[in-house]
């Protein structure tokens, strides 16, 4: 064998070596590693961040708005104030009216109970409040206290009962519905601290 024909031969023999190195590279790559599942991973950020003094500003308009209806009277008014999902809460000695609700039905019932017996006539005063924004920029707690009194008279069999008054303290989270470019109230509390009278709002016990 000529020296030509052994370092062909050389030759050959390296570029097989050299592909077959390859090759095993290539299988080690495509190899899963471990046997457990994999995860996924999925991260979501907001799109829509108000900024705190927007959203303050926004909020309070919205909250005085919510007062105003519920002196009016008119229940439709004063649910358009929430999300669809809503509950409020009523606490403390709230009698009959007291519970948890859910949803535009519920609340618009409650609140119906409510109105029904104490409008035309009712008056919130000495409203207080602190509006506090959250850090996720879409969400705004309302926490105030204030007074109600109607001057209704109820007729309870032979006895006409006069209004019924009474403070409340109340929590409201206020949630940014970008659908609607507006701020609808997504959980309310009233806890109420007393009432002057249940019966005007409940009638007779028994």
């Amino acid at each position: 064998m000529t020296s030509e024909s052994r370092q062909q031969r050389r030759l050959v023999v390296l570029s097989a070596a050299l592909v077959a190195a390859f090759l095993i590279f290539l299988a080690l790559l495509l190899v899963p590693r471990g046997t457990g599942p994999r995860e996924t991973v999925t991260f979501t950020t907001s799109t829509t961040v108000i900024p705190q003094s927007v959203a303050v500003t926004a909020v309070n308009e919205s909250y005085s708005k919510h007062i105003q209806r519920i002196e009016s009277g008119n229940v439709s008014a004063v649910v358009s104030d929430y999300s669809q999902n809503a509950n409020a809460t009523w606490t403390g000695k709230a009698y009959c009216l007291g519970g948890s609700y859910t949803g535009g039905v519920d609340i618009a019932a409650i609140f119906r109970s409510f109105l029904n017996k104490t409008t035309p006539g009712l008056t919130i005063t000495n409203v207080v409040r602190t509006v506090t924004p959250q850090l996720n920029g879409t969400t705004v707690v309302v926490a105030s206290s204030f007074d109600f009194a109607s001057n209704k008279t109820n007729t309870i069999g032979d006895h006409i009962y006069p209004g019924v008054t009474g403070p409340i303290s109340a929590q409201d989270l206020y949630d940014f519905s970008p659908n609607g470019s507006s701020w609808l109230i997504s959980q309310e509390k009233w806890n109420f601290a007393s009432l002057s009278d249940p019966v005007p709002l409940c009638g007779l016990p028994g």
